[in-house]
């Protein structure tokens, strides 16, 4: 092959129609390569995106739903403590009757720590009425004349000359009660 200069006298390469032809498919193929590999980089970068936006989306539902859930729960509990305060006052006035004494003490039993627990379980709010009625007939060292826990008498009144209050049978059912709360043995009927 000849030597071949540029006007400057400079020598320069020189290729042939082939050996162009050959270099233009090179640089053809392999951009078409590379636009291949953009191409398969772009739908990976689209697929990404709308994973992530999905991603995003499914986020902000399940903050939304995570705050309506909040809200129904709140909504729910607000129910439940006002039906078990309505049913304790219910109670507590079933109970007492009149006798405002006797009620505040009632009442103040319910509320102590053990015995209190906020329920929309009728047993658990008998249960806790059963208790904080052997705590305020204990406090008042009052004697009861009847059954008051299931509503079907009247307040226990004070008096020297009726029997033990342990020897009777409310006197009994509170001392099992306080037994129970203490997580004493309860004592079991001799026969």
């Amino acid at each position: 092959m000849a030597k071949l200069y540029d006007e400057d006298g400079n020598e320069v390469e020189a290729f042939t129609k082939k050996e162009v032809d050959e270099q233009i498919s090179t640089a053809t193929k392999e951009a078409e390569e590379a636009k291949t590999a953009l191409d398969e980089k772009t739908k990976e970068l689209e697929k990404l995106t709308k994973l992530h936006e999905d991603k995003s989306t499914s986020y902000t539902e399940l903050l939304k739903k995570n705050k309506e859930y909040e809200e129904a729960e709140k909504a729910r509990t607000e129910d439940i403590v006002t039906a078990y305060e309505k049913a304790i006052t219910d109670k507590v006035k079933e109970i007492a009757g009149e006798d405002k004494e006797y009620a505040k003490e009632l009442k103040k039993q319910l509320e102590r720590e053990g015995i209190k627990e906020v329920t929309s379980d009728t047993a658990a709010i008998d249960k806790q009425i059963k208790e904080a009625t052997a705590l305020a007939n204990n406090s008042l060292e009052r004697e009861p004349n009847a059954n008051p826990i299931d509503g079907s008498g009247n307040p226990p009144v004070g008096g020297d000359d009726q029997k033990n209050f342990t020897e009777t049978s409310e006197g009994k059912a509170t001392y099992d009660a306080l037994s129970s709360m203490m997580g004493l043995p309860v004592e079991e009927d001799k026969k």
